[in-house]
């Protein structure tokens, strides 16, 4: 009598999980023999693997080979970016790494962006048979309708930048907000004790998460500080940040130091610094939770964060999206923020010095 195939499910799914990834789109997949040592199982396993394959119609011989069957018969990849019109030129950054990720799949990623969340693009980008959306929520709370499309919808769906544990929907972000804590921790070596914070986007969401994690890691160094945030959205990045700077001065004229939510609002607050008479790292230090490879060109340098690239995120969300493991989304951030690294640039050195003048 011969034994229950225990380990042939599990098989199969990897099978077709690499089909679905599109590993095998341009080659004939291993013999039973390869496929048996590369997962430890017998190759009776991966025959009776395959021929479950071949059933689904998935695979078909070619001569001696296995290789995937018609492109009629395999739907590729679909992905949607979903993201806010306003914030569409941030969310590009993650559209096109998402993309790349996708295409190298044999699949399609779209971008979907929404002026509200009443825009019956949202709606049908919510509703439509992708195998994954990648979605930045909007920043005035979510209505019960799209409420009910996104638990519908949950375990095929990641939030970029925030979370979402009401609905049981886990964001992915390659600079967690947690990351603020090296920064924090970074000018407190340095003797720093009033350490604010400005941003150019409004206390919501991600921003308004930050918010929280920068006051209660102040109080745990025994720093003080304000923040500076826009009330409301503004199409221009760069005006809101040199207001929220400016605003910063009046109340400040010589600040301790300043950490930036992002790059822009670094940039813009690098401009108003500079206007001022102030040199960043000499007469205050200046840090940003940013990642982009940006930060380090400025002059002087921007001390920040080096992180994972967004593409390594993406995979491992649309990895364990497309396996259906929701449960383990939960860790994303902490696997995430165990990565990143100080980044000391010459603006929190206190040695930088004013660029010669022509």
């Amino acid at each position: 009598m011969a034994r229950p195939a225990k380990r042939t499910p599990e098989v199969l799914e990897i099978i077709l999980e690499r089909i679905r990834k599109g590993e095998y789109a341009r080659k004939p997949l291993p013999s039973t023999r390869e496929l048996a040592a590369e997962l430890g199982v017998s190759k009776f396993t991966i025959h009776r693997a395959y021929c479950a394959a071949e059933k689904k119609g998935l695979l078909q011989l070619e001569g001696r080979k296995r290789i995937v069957a018609g492109k009629a018969q395999i739907r590729p990849l679909e992905v949607a970016c979903v993201v806010p019109a306003a914030a569409a030129p941030t969310s590009f950054l993650w559209f096109s790494s998402l993309d790349t990720v996708v295409t190298g799949r044999g699949g399609r990623a779209t971008l979907v962006d929404y002026d509200g969340v009443s825009d019956s693009r949202l709606i049908r980008a919510l509703r439509g048979n992708y195998d994954a959306i990648f979605f930045n929520p909007p920043h005035v709370g979510i209505p019960p309708l799209l409420e009910r499309l996104l638990r519908k919808s949950r375990e095929r769906i990641v939030t970029l930048y925030q979370d979402l544990p009401e609905l049981d929907i886990w964001g992915i972000d390659n600079m967690p907000v947690g990351a603020v804590d090296l920064l924090i921790f970074h000018l407190a070596s340095k003797g720093i004790r009033e350490i604010h914070l400005v941003g150019s986007q409004p206390l919501l969401g991600r921003q308004q998460q930050l918010a929280e994690r920068w006051a209660e890691r102040l109080s745990s160094v025994g720093a003080s500080g304000e923040k500076f945030f826009p009330k409301t959205a503004e199409a221009n990045f760069l005006d809101a940040s040199i207001a929220q700077t400016r605003k910063l001065l009046s109340r400040f004229k010589k600040p301790a130091s300043i950490i930036f939510s992002d790059l822009p609002a670094a940039l813009g607050g690098y401009r108003v610094l500079w206007e001022s008479g102030l040199c960043p790292g000499r007469d205050v230090l200046v840090t940003a939770l940013s990642c982009e490879p940006e930060a380090a060109c400025l002059t002087p340098s921007l001390t920040s964060i080096t992180a994972p690239p967004r593409t390594s995120v993406i995979e491992n969300a649309l990895d364990q999206i497309l396996a259906k493991k929701g449960p383990e989304r939960r860790n994303w951030a902490e696997s995430v923020l165990a990565n990143v690294r100080l980044f000391e640039g010459e603006s929190s050195s206190a040695t930088a010095t004013l660029p010669p003048m022509k």
